[in-house]
């Protein structure tokens, strides 16, 4: 038998999204532009996954996350602004993004997509 054959992977796909701020902060929240909208809707409507989690520190905001939200059922999960990682500094917002990559894969399992991901086909 070939390792982890009979695993399926979770039919849930993953965004991250982060911005270098914490909740509570009196600067506003950075607004989704069209573009990262479209690359959700294709998965909900062409993946139909189970479950699409946006794992972030900051819910993002504007018109464009409210039509996303009406049109996609995406699930939101907080997870804190990572500073370092194995005693090492993390500053690079996309190092700490990377981090959240993967430990989310890790814990939850399922496929991981950026927001400018397209899908066409089913995979």
């Amino acid at each position: 038998m070939q390792e982890g054959g009979d695993l399926p992977v979770p039919n849930v796909v993953h965004y991250v999204w982060f911005e270098n701020r914490e909740p509570g902060s009196v600067s506003k929240p950075q607004d989704i532009s069209l573009w990262k909208i479209i690359g959700p809707i294709s998965v909900h409507r062409i993946l139909r996954p189970d479950k699409i989690i946006l794992h972030s520190n900051i819910k993002p905001t504007g018109k464009w996350w409210d039509e996303l939200l009406r049109m996609v059922p995406m699930e939101y999960e907080h997870y804190p602004l990572i500073t370092t990682i194995f005693g090492q500094r993390i500053t690079q917002l996309a190092h700490r993004s990377d981090v959240v990559r993967v430990d989310t894969l890790r814990k939850h399992g399922g496929i991981y997509l950026d927001f400018d991901v397209v899908v066409l086909n089913s995979l």
